[in-house]
């Protein structure tokens, strides 16, 4: 089913027992008891000064590779909050060896070969020594809700220009990574919209499988 058909059916669910907007949204929203859950918001604004709070995120950086001016290149951009912002990963490790890696929009990493259009939100764990890539997504986090194995459960929210609308995603930790959960809500622009519980599970699928082939989650 293609992802227009997907949005095409949740319209007919809504309108066919509705008569307002008002209860359209509520048409979509869970029919189940909604688990209470910590919720943490996440600051999306990148330090215009470029200093970081702590010194260990332009360590972090620096081993990482990924920015400074390389030879012949003037685009990659520096190490600085300006264009990066490191977060925690685990309760249970220093920030050093377990952290997520925002990275602001137009951004050249040395890897790119151009700048970048979109945010990117990138997970790294070290792994024997070395730090490894566990996750990325080519979107914003948003906020935390929840927390699994000592990682906090990040909401990311993607934009896909063909459709213009924005997936609010959950993923949970398991197994060394994030796995993709649940979307939890779509935003056709005056905001997001929870989705009807019936439906839940086969619209979360088929926007998960858009995502991977459109490389939002890698």
């Amino acid at each position: 089913m293609k992802l227009y058909y997907v949005f095409l059916l949740i319209g007919i669910v809504a309108l066919s027992s509705c008569k307002s907007d008002t209860d359209s949204i509520e048409d979509l929203r869970t029919d189940d008891e909604v688990d209470q859950v910590d919720v943490v918001d996440v600051d999306n604004n990148f330090d215009e000064d470029g200093d970081f709070d702590d010194p260990i995120k332009l360590k972090i950086l620096q081993e990482l590779n990924i920015c400074g001016q390389a030879e012949g290149d003037s685009l990659t951009v520096p190490c600085s909050s300006t264009y990066f912002s490191i977060l925690p990963l685990r309760n249970d490790k220093p920030m050093e060896d377990a952290f997520i890696l925002k990275v602001r929009s137009m951004t050249m990493l040395k890897s790119d070969p151009a700048p970048f259009p979109e945010r990117r939100v990138l997970v790294f764990e070290r792994e024997n020594g070395k730090l490894v890539r566990t996750n990325g997504f080519v979107g914003e986090l948003v906020r935390f809700e929840g927390e699994k194995d000592n990682v906090r459960s990040p909401m990311v929210v993607f934009y896909d220009v063909e459709e213009d609308i924005l997936f609010h995603c959950l993923f949970e930790w398991q197994d060394g990574r994030f796995i993709f959960k649940s979307v939890e809500g779509l935003d056709f622009g005056p905001g997001p919209k929870p989705i009807k519980a019936s439906m839940k599970d086969s619209v979360s699928a088929e926007i998960y499988t858009n995502l991977v082939a459109k490389s939002k989650i890698f």
